[in-house]
Parts: C-alpha cells; sequence; structure tokens
C-alpha cells in the first residue's frame, strides 16, 4: 500500500531551540571561548611559576635541610657507638671516668685562675 499525504497545519516548535542555540553558540564564540583562552594561559603562566618554584624547594630540602638532618642522625649514631664502648658496667670504670674528668677540671680552673 502507499501512504497518502494528509493536508495539515503544523508549529514549528523546534524554532525556538533553533533559535537559542544559534544565540548559544554565538556567546559561547565571541565571550566563553576568549576568557577561556585569557584564564587559560595565566594558568599556565601561574603553572610555570608554581612548578620552577617547587624544583627549587625540592632541590634546597634535598641539598640543605636533609643533608643536615641526616648529618646529625650520623653524628649521634657515631656518638652512640662510641658510648656504648665505654658503658662497661664495672663500677671501677666509671670511678676512673669520674676521678679522671674531676683532675681536668680542677686543671683547667686552676689554669684559667
Amino acid at each position: 500500500e502507499r501512504l497518502l499525504a494528509v493536508p495539515s497545519i503544523s508549529i514549528d516548535t523546534d524554532w525556538f531551540y533553533r533559535r537559542g542555540g544559534r544565540a548559544f553558540l554565538r556567546f559561547a564564540k565571541e565571550l566563553v571561548a576568549p576568557v577561556d583562552e585569557c584564564v587559560s594561559n595565566l594558568y599556565k603562566c601561574v603553572l610555570r611559576y608554581t612548578t620552577k618554584t617547587a624544583s627549587g624547594s625540592l632541590r634546597f630540602d634535598l641539598a640543605a635541610v636533609d643533608a643536615v638532618v641526616n648529618g646529625v642522625a650520623r653524628m649521634v649514631v657515631e656518638l652512640a657507638s662510641v658510648m656504648r664502648r665505654l658503658q662497661t658496667g664495672q663500677l671501677r670504670d666509671y670511678a676512673v671516668w669520674i676521678l679522671t674528668g674531676l683532675f681536668v677540671f680542677l686543671n683547667v680552673v686552676l689554669f684559667l685562675s
């Protein structure tokens, strides 16, 4: 069978959407795109500066801060190693060290006065 055309009156309801779509695209091209480009360029500039600053801070942290912290830790370990050898648990050894320290202290005091 064949379809027959029926004469009728139809209202163009999507005219509003087509018109609004064109207006939105014009708004996006003329206002939103330039503002987006400006914000994007500003973001790139800030990001470049932030990246350089972070890189410099990382180098300073590794070269200075971590070096000092690791140096202090190494010194504590070395000092603990020496002190461990001095701790014998024998009272006579401690008495000798006390008397030696007292002797050195009295000599320094007498020498300076």
